[in-house]
């Protein structure tokens, strides 16, 4: 028990000091779209570890980061989620060590032009928590512009 409880007292000290807020203005590669937006959580400025643990929060706590700008970098992956939902995409964040694994789900019109899977992007978006059914929470980032 006294682990779990420095584990998560470590975890909240990665939390609170962690986050930076920073306004820039971004760029898609692929399109002429200029937007400057606030962003709340730049995940993509962060350390690998403090990332890991950012992205943890946002899987155990997303009602904290409801309609959140989020930046994040990371590897593209695309998958058929399911019958109903179709293709998804989602930014595949690495600890420092690259040996565990964390995936974000993102929304984004791609048109023709796709990054290549397994590519480097940066993903910046609100943070969309919705519900399928009564009691299941699904979450992903709307993105406004992806830089590959």
């Amino acid at each position: 028990m006294r682990i779990f409880k420095i584990f998560l007292l470590v975890l909240l000290n990665f939390v609170l000091f962690g986050c930076n807020k920073v306004q820039k203005n971004i760029n898609s590669s692929d399109s002429d779209i200029k937007t400057t937006e606030k962003v709340d959580f730049d995940l993509s400025s962060m350390k690998p570890n403090m990332v890991y643990a950012q992205v943890f929060d946002m899987l155990v706590s997303p009602e904290t980061y409801e309609n959140k700008i989020i930046r994040m970098k990371g590897n593209f992956e695309i998958y058929d989620a399911s019958e109903f939902m179709g293709k998804s995409y989602a930014v595949i964040i690495y600890d420092a060590l690259a040996c565990c694994q964390q995936g974000i789900e993102f929304r984004y019109d791609f048109g023709e032009k796709f990054p290549e899977k397994g590519s480097e992007i940066t993903v910046t978006g609100k943070f969309v928590l919705s519900e399928i059914e009564p009691g299941i929470s699904y979450n992903f980032v709307q993105a406004d512009s992806v830089e590959f």
